[in-house]
């Protein structure tokens, strides 16, 4: 079974986080927003603002949200500035959030007939010092075998062979050197480095089901490599119909993690952390026949999370 690595960026998961209303800027601090068309009129007016970091440079593309269910938002620009004009007079809370920032509440009171109102400066602190960055691995297997098994959902498991891993783009320079020997007793898993700052982990399995009657369903568990640990050790496991998809976050215990220590992948990372997979029959048929091709795609996102429902096979690319 062949096995490479694919393109990786990523994206952060915002932490929520709480400040005081901004504060207005001090006479000769105003940032400039004369290049921008703000549209008001008698009754209503706007929200002007410069959102900065912990160090106090300005951050681009932070998303300000209205939280008045209406869902509209803002985007700030290379100098960190955004507008959110034509509302009507009164008091709004907004959030301000980007990948690898905590996410920001603060509130403005909007004076009707005011296009150039006292500009807010809005504080995102950065989660880390280091940037957000994704690194992407891909796999390709092969099962071939005719099993019958008295554990027909798992009988198939040693029948994968031909193990090798690729990076598809050299890895990230400030991340985990892949690596890149996959031979195992087992002939199932494979093996990834995972780096401190790790925020999640994504993996995507998808094939096609063959002529030669391989099962729809396949599965995959997330472990330890170590030869000390218990045989039925893992962080999570899944199985669906292709594709099929796994992710882990920092900090968070799968619910279908068993007891063994360490029920989750440690902050620091963790070496030679090994993915099982398996061919899997639909129902209780008493075994498989199958000559199966699959491709795993495996991603890391440091110091951000992915959006929601992230997915490199949907076509979703680099968040940063």
């Amino acid at each position: 079974m062949r096995a490479w690595t694919v393109v990786g960026v990523l994206v952060v998961v915002a932490l929520a986080g709480c400040s005081e209303p901004p504060a207005p800027e001090e006479p000769g601090e105003a940032a400039a927003f004369d290049d921008l068309d703000v549209q008001v009129d008698d009754t209503t007016g706007a929200v002007l603002g410069v959102v900065v970091n912990d160090v106090i440079v300005p951050v681009e593309g932070a998303a300000i949200t209205l939280q008045d269910g209406s869902g509209r938002s803002s985007e700030t620009d290379a100098e960190g500035r955004f507008v959110l004009d034509g509302l009507d007079a009164g008091t709004y809370f907004l959030t301000a959030a980007k990948p690898g920032h905590a996410e920001t509440q603060f509130s403005a009171e909007v004076v009707p007939g005011t296009a150039e109102p006292p500009v807010l400066k809005v504080q995102l602190p950065r989660l880390f010092e280091a940037d957000p960055f994704m690194q992407g691995f891909a796999y390709e297997g092969f099962f071939t075998c005719s099993q019958a098994g008295v554990l027909p959902l798992w009988g198939s498991s040693p029948c994968v062979f031909d193990q090798t891993k690729h990076p598809l783009v050299p890895p990230a320079a400030n991340g985990p050197a892949p690596f890149l020997d996959d031979a195992t007793p087992q002939e199932r898993d494979f093996h990834v480095d995972v780096g401190a700052g790790w925020q999640s982990l994504v993996w995507e399995m998808t094939w096609e089901p063959s002529a030669q009657g391989t099962s729809a369903n396949m599965g995959m568990v997330a472990s330890t490599y170590k030869p000390e640990r218990c045989t039925c050790h893992n962080f999570a496991s899944v199985s669906s119909a292709s594709p099929l998809r796994l992710q882990l976050d920092t900090g968070v215990i799968h619910d279908t993690a068993n007891d063994e220590e360490p029920r989750m992948v440690p902050e620091e990372g963790i070496q030679q952390m090994s993915f099982f997979t398996s061919a899997r029959p639909d129902g209780l048929m008493p075994g498989i026949s199958l000559d199966q091709d699959f491709t795993i795609y495996h991603h890391q996102f440091y110091y951000a999370a992915p959006p929601e429902g992230w997915s490199f096979l949907a076509g979703d690319g680099n968040p940063f």
